[in-house]
């Protein structure tokens, strides 16, 4: 056998050793109350936690000075933790179990939390919901969270639920006047260890974004607070994706004089440019654009009068993949009086069609007479 052949023999042995060692010769039916009493007592060290066979692989456990708040201890079945094999291990659901329970106790005795939504935990699951749309809408909710929380410290086990792994917060930004920016993160799942503060910065800072990207007028935040957060975020010579060169001509204008539009671009499709983001291209070029960066117009340099407003939509039926139909909300732009939109093959398919115009080369060049690079 040669070296490399002894290498690999080696190398399986030491992984089946390992796969041993983890219990993946263990059956779903051998674990034994022994083992169970051993994992409780290494997971609560002095601690007192009675428990009875449930039946089916699981345990019913529960702290002895807490003993409405069970908890279950189950055979699980793991994999690829380190060893990429299948194993049977104890698996427990203290933290979880804990956690639904103050939750319910809290709301029943001590406070409320009707800004959290708890449909998730009633089918089983571990979330509280946070759907918002304004900061008003977050800190109502972050602060109904520290309140609990503060309660919460003075309850029995209560470290348990910062202990569990599965994330038990979730907050989703519900949406505003226009859709959702596909590319940005406005879903959030985090643990109870994250502070509220921190819940209520994360949380707003999706919606400084979502206005900041479209530069609608925003509730919370001013236009110039907006300004100052896109040019920082969207800063052209750092931002990946972005053009490295724009040209005027011969002239090479610099990058940064773009800085605070986002253009977001994907394979085998022309970038796009929010309408708010093109506004203030347009402006930054030195056309004399006429309007708010939800409804205006300017000339372009090959002398034609362009017009273009969040309000210009239609709601159009395409045809997808297998042979389905669906309606799909479709943005234009007037260049004169045609409206230009984009051609229903490219967006038939799309998860959701953005109010954005596609910087082509036709936008480029007879439009705004720039030349985009990109390296």
């Amino acid at each position: 056998m040669s070296d490399g052949g002894k290498k690999i023999s080696v190398g399986r042995i030491l992984m089946l050793a390992a796969c041993g060692i983890l219990g993946s010769r263990k059956s779903r039916r051998s674990f034994r109350d022994e083992e169970v009493r051993q994992l409780l007592t290494e997971r609560f060290p002095g601690g007192k936690v009675s428990f009875r066979k449930a039946g089916g692989g699981r345990w019913k456990c529960w702290f002895d000075d807490l003993p409405e708040a069970a908890f279950p201890v189950r055979v699980a079945r793991r994999g690829g933790d380190p060893v990429p094999a299948f194993h049977f291990c104890l698996s427990c659901g203290d933290g979880e179990a804990i956690w639904r329970y103050y939750v319910e106790r809290y709301r029943k005795e001590a406070g409320s939390l009707d800004a959290w939504d708890i449909a998730k935990l009633e089918t089983g699951e571990t979330y509280l919901t946070l759907a918002y749309a304004c900061v008003q809408d977050i800190r109502r909710g972050t602060e109904q969270l520290e309140a609990f929380y503060r309660w919460g410290a003075r309850q029995p086990h209560w470290d348990r639920v910062f202990r569990q792994k599965d994330a038990c917060i979730f907050c989703v930004f519900q949406g505003g006047p226009l859709p959702g920016v596909s590319p940005l993160d406005y879903k959030y799942y985090t643990r109870p260890r994250e502070s509220p503060d921190r819940l209520l910065e994360r949380c707003a800072g999706v919606l400084r974004e979502y206005y900041a990207y479209y530069l609608l007028p925003s509730p919370d935040f001013s236009q110039e607070e907006l300004l100052a957060y896109a040019a920082e975020k969207w800063n052209w010579e750092a931002m990946r994706g972005a053009p490295k060169d724009v040209y005027r001509g011969d002239e090479r204008l610099p990058p940064g004089m773009f800085s605070g539009v986002w253009i977001y671009g994907q394979s085998n499709r022309w970038p796009e440019v929010s309408i708010g983001g093109l506004y203030i291209m347009a402006v930054r070029l030195g056309f004399d654009v006429r309007g708010t960066p939800e409804d205006f117009a300017f000339t372009g340099v090959d002398g034609r009068n362009y017009k273009f407003s969040y309000q210009f939509f239609r709601d159009i039926e395409v045809s997808q993949y297998g042979g389905r139909k669906a309606v799909k909300r479709v943005w234009h732009y007037l260049r004169e009086e045609d409206v230009i939109a984009p051609e229903t093959w490219k967006i038939a398919n799309r998860g959701r069609v953005m109010p954005c115009v596609e910087i082509s080369r036709e936008v480029e060049e007879e439009m705004l007479g720039i030349r985009l690079e990109y390296k």
